[in-house]
């Protein structure tokens, strides 16, 4: 008999969150095991259910993601992550083609111990492997070491504020930092940075100095 799949759902937005449970939920091989809608609630159930696969949203609030996917190893070393990236104007899964990559993407991971890629806005990653493992994009090599850990510091899910004060810099000083940084990798949302970080291997990154 073919494996059951334990999916725990960590989604922001209530109507995307209910979407993907529908979604996920409908295929066989797939049992839905709880939901959240922050990091820190998304820890406590990763710890009570142990989940095959946790599903969460790249802005969910709470934690930075470093220390998220460092709790999820530690918490349950066998669950895998898939990071949601998708669009806030996309408000129905089953009509789009994020519908199968998101399922090929925890089917995927649920086999997969290494690290997996799957087309966006799904992204599969290994919550245990070192980060920094991809080469880098020559265009991040271009920021300045300033624009490099305000950009870093924004993809751990750092505030404006929060950054200013670890960097001892002014909170509008951070946000020009950051919309420059964005502006030469040709980003235009917080989201969109922290998947960019993902894909090359940014994450846990020292800037250059």
């Amino acid at each position: 008999m073919a494996r059951t799949i334990g999916v725990l759902i960590a989604v922001t937005r209530q109507s995307v969150r209910q979407g993907v449970s529908l979604l996920l939920g409908a295929q066989p091989d797939i049992q839905i095991v709880g939901e959240a809608g922050e990091r820190r609630r998304a820890l406590s159930l990763t710890a009570a259910r142990k989940p095959h696969v946790l599903v969460a949203d790249l802005v969910l609030p709470g934690y930075g993601y470093l220390e998220f996917l460092q709790q999820v190893s530690a918490r349950s070393p066998q669950t895998r992550v898939v990071i949601l990236s998708m669009p806030p104007e996309v408000a129905n899964l089953a009509r789009t083609s994020i519908a199968y990559n998101l399922v090929q993407a925890v089917r995927d991971s649920a086999v997969h111990r290494s690290r997996i890629k799957v087309p966006m806005p799904a992204a599969v990653i290994d919550a245990h492997a070192p980060a920094g493992q991809e080469p880098a994009c020559d265009l991040f090599e271009k920021l300045t070491p300033r624009e490099q850990e305000v950009a870093l510091m924004a993809t751990e899910g750092l505030s404006s504020r929060e950054t200013a004060r670890r960097l001892g810099i002014s909170p509008r000083t951070v946000e020009s930092h950051r919309t420059r940084a964005m502006r030469k990798l040709g980003l235009h949302r917080r989201a969109e940075l922290v998947r960019y970080a993902l894909v090359r291997g940014l994450l846990g990154r020292q800037p250059a100095r």
